[in-house]
């Protein structure tokens, strides 16, 4: 155990760029709150009592403010994850894989299945 604790330190000093840490983090925030709306019960409690006080004049600003809070609470708790790996399932990230779309609408690399 301690082996592996040790590679688990090495795998936390290594340092990320600052592009790829902030596409990460993108693509993390999209998937918590897409499982707030539609698993809610994955989501970290105190994360979700945080989402769900949102209160904005229009949903852009609401997604916002979500993005703000989940962004913090990333920040302020590195080694708590936001979802519960024992509720969460494979089947949830490829729902939501299958939920993203483009600005247009349409899902991305729509135009290859076609071809």
């Amino acid at each position: 155990m301690e082996e592996l604790n040790e590679q688990v330190q090495i795998v936390r000093s290594n340092t990320v760029n600052s592009k790829s840490k902030s596409v990460y983090l993108y693509g993390i925030v999209k998937y918590i709150l897409w499982l707030h709306a539609n698993k809610p019960d994955i989501v970290d409690p105190s994360l979700r009592i945080l989402l769900s006080s949102v209160v904005a004049e229009d949903d852009d600003e609401a997604y916002k403010q979500k993005k703000q809070h989940v962004k913090a609470y990333m920040a302020s708790n590195s080694r708590q994850s936001p979802v519960n790996p024992l509720v969460a399932e494979v089947n949830d990230f490829e729902c939501f894989l299958m939920s993203l779309r483009k600005k247009d609408g349409k899902a991305p690399g729509s135009q290859c299945i076609l071809r």
